[in-house]
């Protein structure tokens, strides 16, 4: 290795050293005990290796708990063994490099974490000391109660790592989880444990919705990450519904404590959508579906939702009041379809909102609009909300305008972006 490269890999290591200050760093020649904090399901141990030496660690896990390890060294530095504390039954095989470890653990009770230097690193030939990064996680099993389908999950993210939880499900099943972090943003991730890939993930911010069709039967890890290592309380609602939901849901909204309203849109031709929204009141046991006008696709009640245009963007201010954007062409009789949606009954019926036509798109027939692309609509609270929209006229020129509501939705303001119409 060269010096430069070992400097690297000090860095790194320095930086793991800070992200588990919080935890007390172990570089115990002893065995040294290993305790998750309250609300904690990961460790990073840093640590430095005498040539043949090995660091010993103890930590206290249940029945079936799913542990994961990890230690980042030298290449060739270091191995990792796991074993029984009782017995001395070795659970890993070692290899040389960074290795790692994913297994259910077999009793409850104690077992060694053990860092162990390579041959290479006994005779002296590693130039770097033996420096070594360990990350112990041991994900919260879910459990829903008898006939449950919901959980709820809060806590604090100690030393600012992720919190993983460990749930299973069966193939086709949809996951709705629903993140807050009042106090700062936070991240949420959906990995598959046996091929240890994310398949889906919510960027950060103080709330995050998000739903997932589930590929495969198995075990899932949910991961809540802060964002810049901070301590952030959340609060997660975890549901896993008994019916089939759509397979590729587009939106998911957490209304209110119970109620959940899932937006699915399918495309049965090049022109056509078809929309459903479903929506449920009892945390997702039972369910009530609303379809648009004629459609072949969703059974369920007729909601007035436009047959045409996307949908692109959810959000409600309360409880039973919700908004939904959707892209509209202006049609051949002359009108311009709803580009925003409003429900006063938890998402069952929908009805369109009827908003202003900013005046650069009335004055003129040449300028008359041909579509518009809204954003998701936002509401700071229960009166003010906002929404962009994008106006284009019938040759391609465009603007973008902001509609405001300080009346909870009842009336609309537009105003123009500071950007004039673009050709």
């Amino acid at each position: 290795m060269t010096f430069r490269s070992a400097r690297a890999l000090q860095a790194l290591l320095l930086t793991l050293a800070s992200a588990s200050a919080a935890f007390g760093q172990a570089t115990a020649k002893a065995p040294a005990r290993l305790t998750f904090p309250v609300g904690s399901t990961r460790l990073v141990v840093v640590g430095d290796l005498d040539p043949g030496g090995t660091d010993r660690y103890v930590v206290s896990l249940s029945a079936g708990q799913l542990l994961m390890l990890r230690v980042d060294s030298a290449p060739g530095a270091v191995e990792l063994r796991l074993s029984d504390a009782s017995t001395n039954h070795e659970l890993t095989s070692s290899r040389l490099g960074a290795v790692d470890y994913q297994g259910l653990v077999p009793r409850s009770g104690d077992y060694f974490v053990d860092v162990c230097a390579t041959p290479s690193q006994a005779m002296g030939i590693s130039s770097d000391g033996g420096l070594y990064g360990l990350t112990v996680e041991a994900p919260a099993p879910v459990h829903f109660r008898a006939g449950g389908v919901a959980a709820v999950r809060e806590g604090p993210t100690p030393g600012g790592l992720p919190v993983d939880y460990l749930l299973g499900a069966h193939k086709g099943q949809t996951l709705l989880l629903d993140l807050r972090s009042p106090g700062g943003e936070t991240s949420i991730t959906v990995s598959d444990v046996d091929e240890r890939v994310t398949f889906a993930a919510a960027k950060p911010a103080p709330r995050r919705e998000l739903a997932v069709r589930l590929p495969t039967d198995g075990d899932y890890v949910v991961s809540v990450a802060p964002v810049g290592g901070k301590n952030v309380a959340y609060t997660l609602d975890i549901v896993v519904p008994a019916i089939s939901l759509p397979e590729k849901p587009l939106f998911v909204d957490f209304p209110a404590p119970g109620r959940i309203v899932v937006v699915n849109e399918t495309k049965p031709s090049i022109i056509d959508y078809e929309k459903a929204v479903y929506s449920s009141i009892d945390n997702g046991a039972s369910w009530r579906t609303a379809v648009s006008p004629g459609s072949p696709v969703h059974p369920g009640e007729v909601a007035d939702l436009p047959p045409d245009g996307e949908i692109v963007g959810l959000d409600f201010r309360n409880g039973q009041d919700g908004f939904m954007a959707i892209t509209v062409e202006w049609e051949p009789d002359g009108s311009l379809g709803p580009f925003l949606c409003a429900t006063s009954d938890g998402g069952a019926t929908w009805s369109p909102v009827k908003l202003p036509i900013p005046k650069e798109f009335r004055s003129a027939d040449s300028n008359r609009v041909a579509g518009v692309t809204p954003s998701a609509p936002s509401f700071a609270d229960d009166e003010h909300g906002s929404m962009m929209a994008r106006f284009f006229d019938s040759s391609g020129s465009f603007q973008d305008f902001r509609f405001a509501t300080s009346d909870g939705g009842a009336t609309w303001a537009v105003s123009a972006a500071l950007a004039p119409l673009t050709r």
